[in-house]
């Protein structure tokens, strides 16, 4: 969709507030009614599992009716994992960036759709250096991150960098890395959902050295070069 930067103030008679009230409500609405349908489908997938027990006792645990009950719960179980993902789509409200800021918001969960807590969310440029500006985060209870850059944080990177949005535990393991660079605007919040195949402890700022860093180092080494004098030879 294509925004402009000319779009003028909307007047008091006009519908835009009034829709943005009824879409938040229409959230609110859709939060609740997939709430109540995750409430039946839980209690229904309960009763089937207390039949599956009962029927393994009776049956065995090969026997083809209670494999079959087996698939039931299990596919019961990843449906009402959806929901919960849906729910948490629907209900998370982050604030907008500042105008020349940025954010990236989202959640990170197993293949299973299970929340993912206390991960370290964080860019990297393509030499595998942290980049600063956009600090760190961590994942909460429900798996949510969310990275914001403000110009109060110091320059930006440009918006030509390179930046791979990365996922590791408090051991430093990488459990994600974006295989392509995201691309950042002033203004702009990016959302994102990630599936990792492992699951870490706590949450830990990133290691290792920063892009930050390195190019202060270089900024400084080149300034010790210019100021610093070579020694004389002294004659024979």
């Amino acid at each position: 969709m294509n925004t402009y930067s000319n779009t003028k103030t909307a007047a008091p008679d006009s519908p835009v507030p009034a829709f943005k009230a009824d879409l938040a409500e229409a959230d609110v609405t859709r939060a609740n009614t997939l709430s109540e349908l995750q409430r039946i489908r839980v209690a229904r997938a309960n009763q089937t599992r207390r039949e599956q027990l009962l029927l393994a006792e009776k049956l065995g645990q090969d026997h083809r009716d209670v494999a079959m009950l087996s698939a039931e719960v299990a596919a019961a179980t990843q449906f009402t994992r959806q929901l919960g993902a849906e729910i948490d789509r629907v209900t998370i409200q982050s604030p907008a960036p500042e105008k020349d800021g940025w954010a990236v918001r989202g959640f990170v969960r197993n293949r299973d759709l299970e929340p993912q807590a206390d991960m370290t969310v964080a860019f990297f440029d393509r030499a595998n250096r942290w980049i600063e500006p956009f600090g760190h985060t961590c994942t909460d209870e429900r798996g949510y991150f969310e990275l914001s850059f403000s110009p109060r944080n110091g320059p930006a990177p440009t918006q030509s960098a390179e930046m791979f949005l990365r996922v590791s535990d408090r051991a430093q393991q990488q459990l994600y890395c974006d295989k392509r660079p995201m691309s950042w605007a002033p203004g702009e919040t990016k959302y994102r959902e990630i599936i990792i195949d492992g699951a870490g402890t706590n949450c830990a700022p990133p290691s290792g050295p920063s892009s930050t860093a390195s190019d202060n180092s270089k900024s400084a080494a080149k300034v010790s070069t210019r100021k610093g004098k070579s020694p004389k030879k002294k004659k024979a």
